[in-house]
């Protein structure tokens, strides 16, 4: 048997086989989505429609205070986590976004509509 890619590649379609039960991985940002930062995400789905996502990097955000404080460099290396959200910093930075959770969502639905045979064995 082949060996299986234990990451997947940024920028390319569903095209890495993650295991022996037919499961597929990819890794999308989910600023695509709406997050304010880039949020890059690893996703594996087995026995599911595979959605064409928004493939590649997703814009780079600087916040604009940190940019004049700090310039370029210190800026990207902070990110806008650092600068948004004061106390809810981790429930903004960990928030999924509602076009985001749509595709999850209908991913997870095309379950039902395959055939049994597209589960993979579970």
């Amino acid at each position: 048997m082949g060996r299986v890619q234990s990451e997947p590649p940024a920028a390319v379609w569903w095209m890495v086989a993650a295991d022996m039960h037919g499961g597929w991985t990819c890794d999308v940002e989910q600023g695509h989505y709406g997050h304010f930062s880039r949020k890059p995400t690893w996703l594996y789905a087995v026995g599911t429609d595979l959605p064409n996502l928004t493939w590649g990097p997703a814009e780079q955000r600087l916040h604009p205070i940190a940019l004049e404080r700090y310039g370029y460099a210190k800026a990207r290396r902070i990110g806008m986590a650092a600068m948004i959200g004061g106390k809810d910093k981790t429930r903004i930075r960990e928030a999924t976004p509602h076009a985001f959770r749509d595709v999850l969502l209908s991913i997870a639905r095309s379950v039902a509509s395959l055939p049994a045979t597209h589960t993979g064995g579970l």
